[in-house]
């Protein structure tokens, strides 16, 4: 009975070290997906990073530009009213000149 008893042992715990022989070989598997994913993660984050940092500058080239392009509109635009400006002048005095003569014909006639 002893070694009935004893031989049933030995195979339940066969049966156990086969179980968790199993089990470690998936926590191995297990740990080793992990480690590929973390790995995948790693270079994805690296590759990530350095688009960021090229869109970060493309955006301050853009940004550049854009400040740029607003100076030069505000420089043409200050030189159109200075244009205007000196335009609207010159028609003031050309009427005021032109007026001077319509007096001066009709003080002529008169």
């Amino acid at each position: 009975l002893n070694c009935q008893y004893l031989e049933m042992v030995d195979r339940q715990l066969q049966e156990w070290n086969r179980v968790r022989t199993g089990d470690l070989e998936i926590c191995a598997n297990a740990e080793a997906m992990l480690r590929d994913v973390q790995r995948t993660a790693a270079e994805e984050t690296k590759t990530l990073k350095a688009e960021e940092d090229v869109l970060a500058t493309e955006l301050k080239v853009l940004e550049d530009q854009v400040r740029a392009l607003h100076a030069e509109f505000e420089a043409k635009q200050s030189q159109s009213f200075e244009k205007i400006e000196a335009m609207t002048g010159l028609i003031a005095h050309k009427k005021l000149a032109v007026e001077e003569n319509i007096r001066m014909v009709y003080e002529m006639i008169w």
